[in-house]
């Protein structure tokens, strides 16, 4: 039987990126549905790429459980993250490709860099912590920098000041959105209207915006005491 890990395929290594973003999300849910739904495949095909990831013990997985992540399996996705993360830093910092626009970029070159090159982009760059939308990029060990106290902007209760952290969304429109009001990582605003959960009144330089509840779903945020 052909190495398995050796004849990683493009699909194949999106199905383990996929596979680590679901299983350490907030929203703490994975499913063969969710997996079909984020791939655009069919059902049928995340069962035959489970039961090989299985095979290539990168996963742990039985019939109508939810698959997890061995500790190769990990590894390995966090790799394949942080070349992602460290294109869209480069594409961003050093060519000024807008921040909107770098993910497709970044999807085609993490798949065709090798370790070494990988290595030699984190140098140049200076080791970057995070890449544009705030995400924390693995070191070459796999460990990256967390922040603390960090939630969903869904799940905010109360008014008051807040530090966005990140922006979980590679839709170019909702970046767009976010780009032309500055909800950038990093910047701060004020909840200044929970009543209406649906459509949340904050305020970020000087203007009132609202925010609907699927855009709250993309942002996290931390609680800062004041501007």
């Amino acid at each position: 039987m052909l190495n398995f890990l050796k004849a990683m395929s493009i699909s194949t290594e999106n199905f383990i990126k996929t596979i680590y973003a679901l299983e350490f999300s907030p929203e703490g849910r994975l499913k063969s549905a969710d997996l079909a739904y984020r791939l655009q495949i069919s059902k049928s095909a995340v069962t035959d790429m489970l039961r090989k990831l299985r095979s290539g013990g990168l996963i742990n997985y039985e019939k109508y459980s939810s698959p997890s992540l061995t500790k190769k399996g990990k590894q390995m996705a966090l790799q394949i993250i942080r070349k992602h993360r460290l294109w869209e830093t480069f594409l961003h910092k050093h060519l000024n490709i807008p921040w909107e626009n770098v993910h497709e970029q970044a999807e085609m070159l993490e798949h065709a860099s090798s370790d070494y090159l990988t290595d030699h982009l984190d140098n140049f760059m200076g080791r970057p912590a995070f890449d544009p939308h705030g995400d924390p990029i693995p070191d070459a060990d796999g460990n990256f920098q967390e922040v603390d106290n960090q939630i969903l902007f869904s799940d905010v209760s109360e008014t008051g000041f807040y530090r966005i952290s990140r922006i979980n969304d590679n839709s170019t429109d909702l970046l767009s959105f976010f780009k032309k009001h500055k909800l950038n990582p990093g910047n701060q605003f004020e909840v200044i209207d929970l009543k209406n959960k649906e459509k949340t009144k904050i305020k970020i330089n000087k203007k009132t915006i609202i925010i609907d509840d699927s855009l709250k779903r993309n942002i996290y945020i931390t609680k800062i005491k004041s501007k």
